[in-house]
């Protein structure tokens, strides 16, 4: 299997070879939103790197861009291929589908799966002040602050890099790392 990249973060879609679903490639963390007027080149927003895996929307509907999913366990694909399912309350998930993209990813598309490092994730709508602050899926896929003695412990998949918006569905940073099939 060849090592080049089928497409970049911020896209989804088809792919010829289906061999490269469950492909994990490592992206530096830049702007992809604002880039240099000038020379075009994305700005460095820090030193970390993004880990996302290339798999398939079985959902039988579409997925936006910043919710938690889950695997699909199925035999077709499985887990570390395809997901199956937005994330519920409390429950851990797989990763973040690509925040980059400017559209939803249609089912049986393929697309950027974030699973470890800085990315951009769905506000619950809930504000979340203070940077560091540990995060949880709430019941429709979107981020949440994690309650300690209420919360399942082990639902935990990172912390807020910026302040969480008072917005449900808006994107913020956060710094994931949820398990890693494959090592």
């Amino acid at each position: 299997m060849s090592n080049q990249i089928p497409f970049e973060l911020g896209v989804s879609g088809k792919v010829s070879q289906e061999m490269l679903l469950g492909k994990v490639c490592c992206f530096d963390d830049t702007d992809r939103i604002n880039r240099d007027a000038q020379s075009g080149v994305a700005k460095l927003l820090s030193g970390m790197k993004i880990f996302a895996r290339l798999v398939r929307n079985e959902t039988g509907s579409t997925l936006a861009a910043g919710l938690i999913v889950e695997w699909d366990t199925g035999t077709t694909y499985g887990p570390g291929k395809a997901v199956k399912t937005i994330a519920g309350d409390d429950e851990y998930g797989c990763g973040v589908v690509d925040p980059y993209l400017s559209s939803s990813v249609a089912d049986d598309d393929f697309f950027w799966l974030i699973h470890t490092g800085p990315t951009y994730v769905q506000s619950d709508g809930n504000a979340i002040a203070n940077p560091n602050t540990r995060i949880c899926c709430d019941a429709s896929g979107q981020v949440r602050a994690w309650v300690a003695g209420t919360d399942e412990p082990d639902s935990v998949f990172g912390v807020n890099i910026d302040a969480a918006p008072a917005s449900a569905g808006t994107l913020y940073r956060a710094l994931v790392r949820f398990p890693y099939i494959g090592l």
